[in-house]
């Protein structure tokens, strides 16, 4: 396991892709479990229009 420098040293190395990649992926595991949690936990609640 890096340690906490050594990571931080790493992602300075590559740039401005090594900070933004990390942020990147948590992002995207963030927009992921906000859209299960809407799908299990809010899906009783939603609007439908009148299809008729």
């Amino acid at each position: 396991m890096m340690m906490l420098t050594e990571c931080l040293a790493w992602m300075d190395s590559m740039g401005w892709v090594g900070w933004l990649m990390p942020l990147a992926v948590l992002l995207l595991i963030g927009l992921a479990a906000t859209a299960l949690a809407r799908l299990l936990f809010f899906k009783g609640n939603a609007v439908k229009g009148d299809r008729s």
